[in-house]
């Protein structure tokens, strides 16, 4: 898995423009980021390459994919959990270990540019606001909030997909990170106005939930205070 996205970076303008990434935290099938990822691939078919990341590579992995060569900006979207200590993204990380997660280390070493980057990650800001993350990935979009989701029946799930389908294209027209954010929050203000026009009670929490999502999005020409 890792050797495909490292070839997707290396790709050149004929690669799609955005890879999008989804990093569970644990191995239940009913965790939500495993749990949307399963609509992505034939959403987005051959408009973004859509990975489901379960580990960490090793460091002979990564000692062996050392020194690339100079790679075009592209876009990432990633779908993951926060370390307890937001200093990455955890991976399977049951024992909220640093070893366990995608720190600023592990994507610095790649030296690939990424043009920006939407983290669909609670507080993602508390990560991506440090001077560290900052210098690699200066354009990001993120949130300041816990992201809330009923994903109980089929419905919901595909209710969540369509809004991270919606994220992924919003991505892929990116100009700026005020227009990412914009075009984001407009994915969540339509989703509500199609779900306001149903009669079923479960549809209200769902907005309940796209609310607060959208409130809580950030970009990365914002200040941001923990």
């Amino acid at each position: 898995m890792i050797e495909q996205i490292r070839k997707w970076l290396k790709r050149g303008d004929n690669a799609t423009a955005c890879l999008v990434l989804f990093v569970p935290r644990g191995r239940r099938a009913n965790d939500p980021v495993r749990t949307v990822y399963a609509f992505l691939p034939a959403a987005c078919r051959k408009s973004a390459e859509v990975r489901l990341l379960e580990e960490k590579p090793s460091a002979a992995t990564k000692a062996a994919h050392s020194k690339p060569g100079k790679a075009a900006a592209r876009s990432v979207v990633l779908f993951a959990h926060p370390l307890e200590s937001h200093s990455g993204f955890a991976v399977n990380a049951v024992n909220g270990r640093d070893e366990d997660a995608l720190t600023v280390e592990w994507w610095n070493e790649s030296g690939y540019q990424v043009q920006a980057l939407v983290a669909h990650v609670c507080h993602g800001c508390r990560i991506l606001n440090r001077e560290s993350w900052r210098a690699i990935f200066p354009n990001w979009v993120s949130y300041t909030v816990d992201i809330h989701a009923l994903l109980v029946e089929k419905r919901d799930r595909q209710i969540w997909a369509l809004i991270a389908k919606a994220i992924v294209d919003a991505t892929q027209e990116y100009d700026s990170v005020v227009g990412l954010k914009e075009r984001i929050c407009a994915s969540y203000l339509e989703a509500m106005e199609d779900l306001s026009e149903s009669n079923m009670e479960r549809d209200i929490v769902h907005m309940l939930h796209f609310q607060k999502a959208m409130d809580g999005i950030m970009s990365s020409d914002e200040s941001y205070y923990e």
